[in-house]
């Protein structure tokens, strides 16, 4: 039986009494009210002072080799350059005048490259994409990449040209860049070499070889000059090197090989006027 005072009710003093006050303090309510908002203030302040990107950085590729941003465009004009026919060289020409004279009769009519283009892709004609790729580099994330060097990949070379060569445009003019790499094809190993000379013949102050260091704000240009006297496909390699690790980048047309063959105006068999519509059989060839 309880005693006099006693309602059979657990003593609110005792522990497990549901009194609050019986909580450990660091339990108790108000201060797990006052310590959730000074943590809230707190992790509010440090996003705001950047960290985002730390929590970033924590899933981030950092410390990882990331390879450098490679653009390359290749020598793929359907003017001012030679084609390589499958076909005769005449009925080409009928084609290109009959369409030219009707749709771009003027030389400098940017439609004459449209034209030219649409021709060049219907009769199966091949370019010399391979004559000058340019190819551009930099760095990525931040970091300072190292340009350790190129390396050629012949997919596919012939002694022979397989075709006819006709040269199309007149007016065409050449770009000196800083840097140029030649590779012939008719070279037993072929390989890039850095052109150090000037078209007059006096040294090029530009023409520094690899290494070369690359970062997003500070790219690097050159060209690459592939030659032959008969026919060669090939791409390149990019060796670099990032956060210690060595790697290559492919320079390729799309995926695909680049084609090089003569094409210069020495070399050619026929040469296309897209001023008078004419086809003309090179002297030497005659």
């Amino acid at each position: 039986m309880a005693g006099e005072g006693d309602n059979g009710n657990p003593d609110p003093g005792t522990p497990g009494s549901g009194d609050s006050s019986a909580k450990p303090w660091w339990r108790r309510p108000p201060f797990v009210a006052a310590a959730t908002a000074v943590a809230v203030a707190v992790i509010g302040g440090w996003l705001q002072q950047g960290g985002i990107s730390l929590v970033e950085n924590l899933f981030s590729d950092e410390g990882e080799a990331v390879p450098p941003r490679v653009n390359v465009k290749m020598a793929d004009r359907s003017m001012c350059t030679t084609w390589l026919l499958r076909g005769d060289p005449y009925q080409v020409a009928d084609r290109l005048s009959q369409d030219l004279s009707r749709d771009a009769p003027n030389e400098f009519d940017p439609k004459q490259s449209s034209v030219a283009e649409r021709i060049r892709r219907e009769v199966g004609a091949r370019l010399p994409t391979g004559a000058a790729v340019d190819v551009a580099v930099q760095g990525v994330k931040g970091k300072d990449i190292i340009l350790t060097g190129l390396d050629v990949v012949v997919k596919n070379r012939s002694q022979q040209v397989p075709g006819k060569l006709m040269g199309i445009g007149v007016g065409c003019g050449d770009i000196l860049t800083p840097r140029q790499y030649k590779v012939s094809f008719d070279d037993l190993k072929p390989s890039f070499k850095l052109v150090k000379n000037l078209p007059n013949g006096s040294p090029n102050p530009k023409a520094v070889d690899f290494p070369y260091k690359v970062s997003p704000g500070d790219p690097e240009y050159f060209v690459l000059l592939g030659s032959s006297k008969g026919f060669a496909e090939w791409t390149a390699k990019l060796r670099w090197i990032s956060d210690g690790e060595q790697g290559e980048t492919a320079i390729d047309a799309k995926g695909g090989s680049f084609m090089s063959f003569p094409s210069s105006s020495e070399d050619e068999d026929f040469h296309y006027n897209n001023r008078t519509f004419a086809l003309t059989k090179t002297p030497h060839k005659q």
